[in-house]
């Protein structure tokens, strides 16, 4: 899989390649554990929500 790599709204560069590289290890592990793509998709949500409990967001200036 090839991913572009992203700027973020504080400068950083998040590396396609290492998307790339995280997006096929979560895959892999859902498809070891028999996911469907329903069931990998809650799980998606659900870690997204997760995480939002724990980002910090920066004020906009």
């Amino acid at each position: 899989m090839i991913f572009q790599s992203v700027q973020l709204n504080n400068g950083k560069i998040l590396d396609g390649d290492k998307i790339g590289e995280l997006v096929a290890e979560i895959v892999n592990k859902f498809s070891e554990n028999g996911l469907s793509c329903d069931e990998a998709k809650i799980i998606l949500e659900r870690t997204k929500a997760v995480l939002g409990e724990f980002s910090t967001i920066q004020k906009i200036s």
